[in-house]
Order: C-alpha cells, then sequence, then structure tokens
C-alpha cells in the first residue's frame, strides 16, 4: 500500500510539472502551487480556490481521468 501511495505521488508530481513548466501556463506562480492542483485534480476533490488558465483546464482533465 505504500509503494502504491509513493506511485501515485511520483504520478502528481510529474502532472505539476508539466502543469509548471508549460509556458502557456501563466497563473502558477509557484512549484508548490501547481503540486497543490495537481493532487486536488488527480483526487477529483476540485476544490477551485486554485486553477490553471482556461484553455488548459483540459490537461487537468485528463489528469483526473488518468
Amino acid at each position: 500500500m505504500s509503494l502504491l501511495t509513493l506511485l501515485h505521488g511520483a504520478q502528481c508530481t510529474i502532472w505539476a510539472a508539466a502543469f509548471y513548466f508549460n509556458p502557456n501556463i501563466d497563473n502558477l506562480y509557484s512549484f508548490q502551487e501547481a503540486l497543490y492542483v495537481s493532487f486536488i485534480t488527480f483526487t477529483t476533490v476540485g476544490y477551485g480556490d486554485v486553477v490553471i488558465d482556461s484553455e488548459w483546464k483540459i490537461l487537468a482533465g485528463l489528469e483526473a481521468i488518468n
């Protein structure tokens, strides 16, 4: 179970990097914020307090499906 948790955490970190290092997403101001968005999206909680630009929301949807 711990291994699966670590693997999911690694996957969220990879998605966060995809969000943060995308030069077209300009409203994530730190990697920590990108990681937060990634974990919220990955778990499909979707608080909505921090979101990515509207034209990139499909990318967040793909993370949730993943």
